[in-house]
């Protein structure tokens, strides 16, 4: 078989897939079919572009839901890592194959997809494998790995997205984290400023009761916005409910 050349799409789409760890094939068709005019021609050439980057050895293919959904391969980590222009040992392969892990992982890229679909500005955007952050407090090691970062309309941002059952204890060591590192001075090493954090939760209880804790830590420096992810699949219509604000606020 003739070998086929990567176009400029082929290789946005590995990237876009390293970004996020996995996506789905609706969401891979969102990111870079947008520009065909027929659903269907969007969903067959989606369909036939996966599949050519799967036979090629480029993206794995797992039939974990419905629709299908792709990870990276070494061969296509490869391809990233020139596109980009970084080293191969650079790029992480994401791995996790536990079902449980992969609907929040597939999650976080639809916070991602939802603001583009509001008409938000995005850059940037990683999803949790991507974000681990080191720091100290004096000489104990500590870390905080946000669910999603990156830009919107030019800020930063950082977002956790909560689809579990987060206990009270765990909410509160997150703003906790949050709170001490940014007033730690080498945040700006990782930050060009300090961003904005969302929180993203199944219920309106769950986002009161983070309102609640935030709210009750006098000492908070950050911005946090709160949404449901009824809200986030509406596409934010309503905005985010701002701590500390009476009204719903954009980005």
């Amino acid at each position: 078989m003739a070998k086929r050349w990567l176009e400029d799409r082929d290789r946005e789409i590995l990237v876009s897939i390293y970004r996020h760890g996995i996506l789905d094939r609706k969401q891979v068709q969102f990111l870079h079919f947008r520009n065909l005019a027929e659903s269907s021609q969007k969903q067959t050439a989606c369909k036939r572009l996966n599949q050519r980057l799967v036979e090629d050895g480029y993206l794995i293919r797992h039939d974990l839901a419905k629709v299908g959904q792709y990870t990276l391969t070494k061969k296509g980590a490869a391809i990233v890592a020139s596109t980009l222009d970084k080293e191969p040992d650079e790029i992480k392969i994401y791995k996790r194959e536990e079902s449980s892990h992969i609907n929040h992982t597939i999650a976080i890229a639809n916070f991602h997809i939802n603001l583009l679909k509001s008409n938000y500005i995005v850059e940037g955007y990683t999803s949790d494998y991507l974000n681990r952050i080191d720091y100290k407090v004096g000489n104990k090691p500590k870390t905080i790995i946000p669910d999603g970062r990156g830009f919107v309309n030019g800020n930063s941002f950082i977002m956790e997205m909560d689809l579990s059952n987060m206990g009270y204890k765990e909410l509160e060591g997150k703003v906790a984290n949050y709170e001490e590192y940014f007033k730690l001075k080498y945040w700006r090493e990782q930050f060009r400023e300090k961003p904005k954090v969302i929180f993203v939760t199944r219920s309106t209880t769950k986002l009161n009761r983070i309102k609640e804790l935030i709210e009750n830590n006098k000492s908070n420096r950050l911005a946090y916005y709160l949404a449901t992810i009824k809200e986030m699949e509406e596409g934010f219509k309503e905005g985010f409910y701002k701590v500390g604000q009476k009204n719903r606020a954009a980005l």
